[in-house]
Parts: C-alpha cells; structure tokens; sequence
C-alpha cells in the first residue's frame, strides 16, 4: 500500500457538520475515512490497484497505533466492473476486542443456519508492504466479511429494490417514537430505495416480536428480521 500511512492522517476531524456524513460513534468524534490507492495480493495473483480505507468504529480506536487496522476494500471504484471471486466489495475486520478471533464468524454462522440473510465470511493472514517503511510485514488473522449492497439483495432476494439501511449505535430497531427525525440519525442509508414510513412506526409500536411473524410476514423480509431478533436474544 503506497499511501498505508495517509489513511490514518485521512480519518480526519470534518471541519463542518459533525453529523453530516457518517453515523456512529466514528461520526460523533468526527472522523471521516477517506480512500486510498493500494495493491492487492492474494495467493501469489496481483489484482491490480484498487481502493481501500480504513473502517469501524471501536475496533478502529482500540487499533490507532497498530499494524492491524480493519479494512474495507472497493474493486470496481477505478475499474467498472471489475470484481473479486464476484464481489465488488470486501471487508477486513481486525477483531481487535475478541482475542479467539472467532466470535464474528460464528455469529454470522448461527444467523445462516437460522435462515437470515446473513454475510458470508472467510479467514485470511494480512501482510502489509509499504516502501520505505513494511516489507509484507504480517498484520494479522482478519475476519473477510461479504459487503451487504445492492450486488448482496440481488442474491439473497431476486431483486435490489427497496432501501437498505445500516443501523448504528443501537440493538436492532428499537421504538423511538413518532418522529421519523428520531431514527435517520440512527441509520445511515445505504441504497436509494423509498421507506414507508408510517408503516414501519406501526410494526415498532404495535405489535411484539412474536405477533409480527403471524400479521406481516409477506412484508419483504420480516420474517428474517423476526429470527435475527430471536436468535441474537440468545
């Protein structure tokens, strides 16, 4: 990675709208990751440059001064069209607070075997090289995570439309009233789908998780979100 170091510099403080473009406790701190050019390595095949920035939110302040940094990396930003293994996106988690290195990926196991849409995950050993500075020093065991995207509905529901949204900061989709304001800055949207708005306040005020099962389950794909529920009460 040429610029390994600047991305570190590049998880910058936003100089205005402290809530303007990331959610999360990255966003309440103020930092912004900003992509950079890296070469990617794997099994002796290069693939070319691509980008790559740094990610999370705790693992990525418990690892500020270490080698091994979560990563989240983009194949197709420079080149359309170009995937790994079909992928456009991967992400690295360093795993910085689970010292088995595999709470993460039995997680994701549990939900696949419970049927949710859940990511599909691998293990890989990480070197970074930097001239200068790392010659294929070893980072680490990193969790490769599959990305959630429009590329991850299409697969997992035949179709990518509708809105997808990444919750942060909270346990699944509590009740918070019924101001819609209370939940956009909880999520941050990652698809440009439409919410019924009204319909989703009704589903979290009215009805517990049990009874949502029985009156709304040919409602996209409540019915998974009913077993994430349920199993990560577990």
């Amino acid at each position: 990675m040429e610029q390994y170091d600047q991305f570190k510099e590049n998880a910058r403080p936003l100089a205005e709208g402290l809530f303007g473009r990331r959610p999360g406790l990255g966003r309440r701190m103020g930092i912004d990751f900003k992509e950079g050019a890296a070469v990617l390595e794997f099994e002796g095949r290069t693939f070319g440059t691509i980008q790559a920035r740094f990610k999370g939110n705790s693992s990525f302040n418990y690892a500020w001064n270490a080698l091994k940094r979560s990563f989240k990396l983009d194949f197709n930003d420079g080149e359309k069209g170009r995937t790994f293994f079909g992928l456009t996106k991967l992400n690295l988690n360093n795993n910085a607070m689970d010292a088995s290195q595999l709470r993460e990926a039995l997680a994701y196991h549990v939900f696949r075997l419970a049927g949710v849409p859940a990511s599909r995950t691998a293990f890989a050993k990480v070197f970074v090289t930097v001239p200068g500075k790392y010659e294929r020093d070893y980072a680490g065991l990193y969790t490769v995570v599959e990305q959630v995207d429009e590329r991850f509905l299409k697969d997992r529901f035949g179709t990518k439309a509708g809105l997808l949204l990444k919750p942060e900061r909270i346990p699944g989709l509590p009740y918070l009233g019924e101001e819609w304001t209370a939940y956009t800055n909880r999520v941050s949207p990652k698809t440009k789908g439409t919410l019924d708005e009204e319909g989703i306040r009704n589903i979290l005020r009215e009805y517990p998780v049990v009874a949502v099962v029985e009156e709304h389950s040919p409602v996209g794909s409540l019915g998974a979100k009913v077993k994430a529920v349920a199993w990560d009460m577990q």
